[in-house]
């Protein structure tokens, strides 16, 4: 029988026992712990990378089918000496920067190409879909053939750009002479002291525009946009623009005027994205499906392209593990719709997405 005033407890041994056996159950419990937490990060990077994947190709999928919008007159020709009034519409690609593509609205361009577009870097392509975007309405009925175009607003344009005036029944391209309040001129060069470029060749449009036609559409006013994707590694994760060495690469998405060939990137669209590659499908006996997919180097006549096929490679925006957590290696290439991309030294994980986009107005 204990006395009360005796104290009991633990020798040494005990002591160290107990020690031992908490490292062990600590040490198993830490283990867990950075496993847990390293297969959480993982997750959440592949994550990241799904969604980003997911919503830049339903951005591209969606400027894609807009390529080729000209509001509902989808028939402008603009060979036709009768219709569209500027010198310079056409689908010569030998002069890019005052072209506008009618024919030919989903463009590309390959680091090799011929012309070489201000986006192109090593390797890389660079996809362009042009539409047109309504800016604005007439205000009131026009006067005549040659007549000044009244427009509800005109504060968005200058002198030089190149619009389309279109309702449902007729539609016509013209360059910009002069603007007077909200109205629109569009004489030719040859009117005294004009230097238009591209020139209007006619004084003319093609048709006089109500304000409103006579199947209730309205006279609108658009302009000609490019829309214009590539891959570029200007971007850093740190913002540190000094580091170059920590420069992480994004897809870009400029959107520019259509004579603006020298586009200044305006809007980082996704980080992490190592490449595109872009495959056009050529339909070359007229039933609008395409025959073959070609890079931009190989396509025949862009006017034939019905289908777009692209791919991105897509990685993790940050660093992790070690070497052992690659699932790539420096040095793998990696299969890009048919184009070798290596791989670099990055600790990252990648995936490759890939999608087939039907171009809804291919005339």
């Amino acid at each position: 029988m204990n006395s009360p005033g005796r104290q009991l407890g633990v020798n040494l041994i005990e002591l160290m026992i107990s020690l031992t056996i908490s490292l062990v159950v600590l040490s198993g419990a830490s283990v867990i712990l950075v496993s847990a937490n390293k297969s959480s990060r993982l997750q959440e990077e592949l994550i990241t990378i799904q969604e980003n994947a997911r919503f830049a190709i339903q951005q591209m999928s969606f400027d894609l089918q807009l390529g080729g919008y000209y509001g509902c007159v989808q028939d402008v020709n603009p060979l036709d000496p009768a219709g569209p009034v500027i010198t310079k519409v056409n689908i010569d690609i030998s002069d890019p920067a005052t072209s506008i593509f009618i024919l030919s609205p989903v463009r590309g361009y390959e680091h090799s190409a011929s012309p070489v577009s201000a986006l192109t870097d090593t390797s890389r392509d660079v996809l362009e879909v042009q539409f047109a975007n309504p800016v604005t309405e007439l205000s009131a009925d026009m006067g005549g053939l040659q007549a000044a175009i009244p427009v509800a607003d005109a504060s968005e344009f200058s002198v030089n750009d190149v619009l389309m005036i279109a309702n449902c029944e007729f539609g016509d391209i013209f360059t910009i002479s002069g603007i007077s309040g909200n109205t629109l001129l569009h004489q030719t060069n040859a009117t005294s002291g004009e230097t238009l470029d591209p020139a209007n060749t006619t004084d003319s449009l093609s048709a006089w525009y109500p304000q409103q036609s006579y199947v209730g559409s309205n006279t609108r006013i658009y302009s000609f946009n490019r829309v214009k994707y590539y891959v570029s590694n200007d971007h850093n994760a740190d913002g540190d623009t000094d580091d170059p060495g920590e420069d992480v690469p994004a897809l870009y998405r400029a959107v520019n005027k259509a004579r603006d060939e020298a586009a200044t990137p305006d809007e980082l669209f996704m980080m992490g994205v190592e490449a595109l590659e872009v495959l056009y499908g050529e339909d070359t006996d007229g039933n609008s499906r395409p025959d073959f997919y070609r890079d931009a180097n190989s396509v025949g006549t862009w006017a034939n392209v019905t289908a777009v096929r692209f791919a991105l490679l897509v990685r993790s925006e940050n660093e992790y593990g070690s070497e052992a957590d690659q699932d790539t290696t420096e040095g793998e290439t990696i299969d890009v719709l048919g184009t070798d991309y290596t791989a670099g030294e990055e600790r990252v994980r990648r995936r490759l997405f890939q999608s087939t986009v039907f171009l809804r107005n291919s005339i």
